[in-house]
């Protein structure tokens, strides 16, 4: 049985959502880890074709799933950097990515996604990016003993030692 990311139903939600779009033009899936099924869900939401874009080797998997699943027409998988392939389109309607790392930032893909949406998302503003949103909750706390590892170890030093030179 294959685990499916959350995310991937999600975005597979807001495509159904908005099937209406005109989908004159490709989608483009520029996530980082295994493109394959966001892209079947664009294609069975309607989209005209789908690009998916992937560093790692798994892309040579997910070509054989597509195949297997009779997409091949449909989804085109490029194994690459997404500042370094050249699509087999000019230009996308719609832009999938799982763009956000920990905490949005750690790791994230913000960079490779706006610069996707220069390249290639349409020019005349309907285009769309999916997410589009997101939100960070923060609260402060203190974690005593952490501080204690982390910083209190400057009350063992030796008598003799001054940090204030």
């Amino acid at each position: 049985m294959r685990y499916i990311h959350p995310q991937h139903v999600q975005i597979n939600l807001c495509l159904i959502h908005h099937r209406s779009h005109a989908y004159d033009e490709p989608t483009l899936d520029t996530t980082r880890t295994d493109p394959h099924p966001c892209c079947r869900f664009a294609v069975k939401a309607g989209a005209k074709h789908v690009i998916g874009v992937d560093m790692s080797t798994i892309i040579l998997k997910a070509r054989e799933i597509v195949e297997a699943n009779g997409m091949s027409d449909k989804i085109t998988l490029l194994q690459g950097k997404m500042e370094e392939v050249e699509l087999p389109f000019p230009e996308v309607d719609i832009i999938i990515s799982e763009w956000m790392g920990y905490f949005l930032l750690y790791e994230s893909m913000l960079d490779t996604v706006l610069w996707a949406r220069d390249r290639y998302l349409r020019k005349d503003g309907k285009g769309l990016i999916f997410p589009d949103k997101a939100t960070i909750f923060m609260a402060g706390i203190e974690d005593g003993e952490y501080k204690d590892e982390k910083i209190g170890c400057m009350s063992t030093l030796p008598l003799s030692t001054s940090l204030t030179r």
